[in-house]
């Protein structure tokens, strides 16, 4: 059952099978997502940054190294662009390799006039982030600020 939540400045539906967690610090909220053998976690946080040194660190994180320039702009170019909340958002799906036990990241980028980001990142297992995919989308497209 999808329901409405208010967490601090943000509204939003749960997807189904979304477990809420602990929201504090940074996190303004937090979702386990996926079986336990195969967790992903999702976050929301507003944070500064710009976009290429975010998805660069992410791409790294995901491949365990750094990243080369033309991958960074390939992925920069493969950006899914909509709207969140009213405000022109940024998704990249950026898959790590399953048979080598890597995550994939799910991020989306929305810019705020604060010269802050909103951040909406769900990191686990490769399997967990492909399959909620769509639930992601969901999520992002309910969410207001």
């Amino acid at each position: 059952v999808n329901r409405s939540v208010r967490s601090s400045q943000l509204d939003y539906e749960v997807p189904e099978g979304w477990q809420e967690g602990e929201a504090g610090g940074m996190r303004e909220a937090e979702f386990k997502v996926g079986p336990p053998d195969a967790s992903a976690e999702v976050t929301v946080i507003e944070a500064g940054g710009d976009l290429r040194s975010n998805v660069a660190r992410w791409m790294g994180q995901v491949a365990d190294g750094r990243p080369e320039e033309s991958e960074v702009d390939e992925m920069m170019a493969s950006a899914e662009e909509f709207e969140v909340s009213g405000r022109t958002a940024q998704r990249f799906v950026i898959s790590g390799d399953a048979e080598k036990e890597q995550e994939s990241i799910d991020a989306t980028i929305v810019k705020m006039d604060n010269g802050m980001s909103k951040f909406i990142k769900m990191k686990g297992a490769a399997k967990t982030v492909a399959e909620q995919s769509d639930s992601m989308r969901t999520f992002l497209e309910s969410l207001t600020f």
